[in-house]
């Protein structure tokens, strides 16, 4: 299907479920482009992240639209050109939008034991032979996308430092979505795939199996472009560290949305990123592109 076609359906898909204003609520409020690269389907990733919209809607002043981008170089165009004010991106992508566009982390998710960290993990079937990293060599691997932390570089990173290198690997294929991560494993399509944690242990029961798991990165922070206004940055911050996990009507809220961001939020700083970079440039073919340059370059 042509790129355009499919940017038209998935814009038509969201269209069709945005909610009518309640009854004298303000239509007048500044829009706010909200970009998210897709990572589920676009009905699964409506039904996640639409939810976020609408607190954030109700909480600031500002009416957020949901911004949904087949990738994360599709999210990295629509924030640089201005589309979007704020992008939560699924990977390394922050770091080149930081770099080029000065964009400002502001927020980091915290995870269900409530640290603003992520890991990644390799999965295998629960059926299958395979019980080391070290097994992985001639086998088939599926990864995410080339510039995703916690499906592409994380992975890379965890086999790198067990000694095996990727060209040991039978066949590695990068896929973007992450449930089809899941059935390439389970059909035995692939051997052995890349998850980020939460959606590991939330398919075990499928019959994944965890084969190993990464140290943990910091999670992957909300980010705003540099000319955005102090008083968005104030009140999107203060919307979103008032949740409380702890308190009922809050869990309540968050249950609604992606997994990754129903435990809470902490504040962020560019400086927290820094081991991240330091491993894509350590890693002898960073994210399998070349794209990005070694240490001391």
């Amino acid at each position: 299907m042509a790129p355009q076609k499919l940017t038209v359906m998935i814009l038509i898909l969201v269209l069709s479920f945005v909610p009518s204003p309640r009854a004298g609520q303000s239509t007048e409020k500044p829009r706010i482009g909200f970009c998210v690269s897709m990572i589920y389907s676009p009905l699964l990733m409506y039904k996640r992240y639409q939810p976020l919209m609408d607190y954030l809607t109700e909480h600031t002043p500002y009416q957020f639209d949901l911004i949904l981008c087949r990738s994360n170089r599709e999210a990295l165009h629509a924030f640089g050109r201005g589309k979007a004010q704020i992008a939560l991106l699924d990977d390394i992508s922050f770091m080149e939008a930081s770099e080029k566009f000065k964009a400002l982390p502001i927020l980091k998710p915290l995870n269900a034991e409530g640290a603003p960290v992520i890991r990644s993990t390799i999965v295998v079937s629960s059926r299958s032979p395979i019980r080391t990293l070290g097994d992985l060599r001639g086998k088939r691997v599926a990864f995410g996308p080339h510039h995703s932390t916690t499906r592409n570089l994380l992975p890379h990173y965890l086999l790198w430092k067990n000694g095996i290198d990727l060209s040991e690997i039978e066949s590695v294929k990068n896929i973007g979505n992450q449930s089809e991560v899941v059935k390439a494993v389970l059909s035995g399509t692939c051997d052995a795939g890349a998850l980020a944690e939460g959606v590991a242990e939330k398919y075990a029961h499928l019959g994944l199996r965890i084969l190993a798991s990464s140290h943990p990165l910091p999670s992957l922070p909300i980010l705003v472009r540099k000319d955005a206004s102090r008083e968005l940055v104030r009140t999107v911050s203060s919307a979103l560290l008032n949740l409380d996990r702890n308190n009922p009507r809050h869990e309540e809220t968050m249950k609604q949305w992606d997994p990754g961001l129903r435990y809470g939020f902490t504040n962020a700083r560019t400086s927290d990123y820094q081991q991240v970079i330091r491993m894509y440039r350590s890693i002898p073919a960073g994210c399998g592109q070349r794209c990005h340059p070694k240490a001391g370059s």
